[in-house]
């Protein structure tokens, strides 16, 4: 299961790696600085990728960022 969920945030974070680009640039306004905080998200994210409960939460969390 833990290998699934990892696959899945991996190929999450792939295909929406140039959208995660572009918010991090509006939020800077500087390319290195974007693609620094873009790096820094992914790592976090890989990293505690083991407490996702189920693989939907993927998917799901960019939709209703609240949750």
């Amino acid at each position: 299961m833990k290998q699934i969920l990892y696959e899945r945030l991996v190929r999450y974070i792939v295909e929406n790696q140039n959208g995660f680009y572009r918010v991090a640039y509006g939020y800077t306004g500087n390319k290195d600085d974007a693609l620094d905080a873009v790096q820094n998200a992914v790592c976090k994210a890989l990293e505690a990728y083991e407490g996702l409960k189920k693989a939907d939460a993927v998917r799901n969390r960019r939709r209703n960022p609240q949750a």
